[in-house]
């Protein structure tokens, strides 16, 4: 069972998402350090929702109508509003670069912890696999799948900042922030159209 729920972790991770265009901006935006920093947060979010979801809390949170639809608002708004602050970006210089990173570590937690759909992703995970945790295991579910993810966000933040691909962040970082900051718009708005159009 754990081959199984590992794979399904690892293909719901490497697939593009809100996490997956954050890293791209904060690279683009920040360097190298600032994608580690921002896969951190990520990585420490995909651990909470772990173990909100092994413990059970998840399930309650997402059976509560009313505080489903406050995540999925908080969700929405906060991916529209990193994708507006960076439409306009700004170079950022070498003593704003350290408190950069450190926001990129909370821009990582709070964009993985408002994701609805990772609430409802790890829910179902560990749904099925539930019965076979116990003991130590429950705590190590939860951080494998935190550590995987902080290294597969490492991993990207190194390959997109590789001598080949830097070049391109550096000629083009302006666009490449802009994309991947549209791209969270358009996410954000398309959470709030769902909760107050379609549900």
């Amino acid at each position: 069972m754990f081959l199984w729920s590992a794979i399904a972790h690892f293909l719901a991770v490497i697939s593009p998402g809100p996490d997956t265009a954050l890293i791209i901006r904060q690279v683009a935006k920040g360097g190298r350090s600032s994608g580690y920093y921002a896969s951190l947060g990520i990585g420490f979010g995909v651990f909470i929702h772990s173990v909100l979801a092994s413990s059970g809390i998840s399930l309650l949170l997402l059976s509560n109508a009313n505080l489903k639809f406050i995540i999925s608002l908080m969700g929405g708004l906060y991916l529209i509003y990193i994708g507006l602050s960076s439409l306009l970006p700004k170079k950022i210089n070498n003593e704003e670069l350290y408190e950069y990173d450190a926001s990129s570590f909370l821009k990582g937690l709070l964009t993985n912890l408002l994701n609805i759909k990772a609430l409802i992703f790890f829910v179902s995970l560990f749904t099925i696999i539930t019965d076979s945790l116990n003991g130590i295991w429950l705590f190590l579910y939860p951080l494998y799948f935190g550590v995987m993810t902080i290294a597969w966000f490492s991993f990207l933040s190194f390959i997109l900042t590789t001598p080949k691909l830097n070049s391109l962040f550096i000629k083009y970082d302006i666009y490449f922030e802009k994309i991947s900051s549209a791209f969270l718009l358009f996410i954000g708005l398309l959470i709030l159209f769902n909760i107050f159009y379609v549900n």
